[in-house]
């Protein structure tokens, strides 16, 4: 049996979680619009900016996704286990691999999992 590679980081130019956790804005801080969910802003070229910590994205799912998952804290619970998952999909996946679930179960968990803030 081969020894395990660890898998090698890939290397860019962003702030590093540490570093962009200091810049953030407190959620509780942020301007919302009339529906109660966050305003993002948009820059000329159309890309849409997180009012957290100005990480800028291609469109406005991106940055729901970056802002629900990074600022909000918000989790999608398995039922079968303690298991916490950042995004939907991943839960899928968990549940994929973990449970042994079929594929048409493991949507329908996807699709109703309890959502937490942590």
């Amino acid at each position: 049996q081969q020894p395990k590679v660890p898998k090698m980081k890939r290397f860019d130019n962003r702030m590093s979680t540490k570093s962009q956790a200091k810049k953030c804005v407190p959620v509780s801080a942020l301007p919302t619009g009339a529906t109660g969910s966050v305003t993002f802003g948009k820059m000329p070229d159309g890309k849409v900016i997180c009012p957290a910590c100005r990480k800028v994205f291609k469109n406005t799912q991106g940055a729901q996704l970056h802002f629900d998952t990074t600022h909000a804290g918000i989790r999608y619970k398995c039922f079968m286990c303690s298991h916490l998952a950042t995004q939907k999909s991943s839960l899928k996946q968990h549940a994929l691999k973990s449970h042994k679930v079929s594929d048409v179960m493991a949507d329908s968990m996807k699709n109703s999992a309890e959502i937490i803030t942590v």
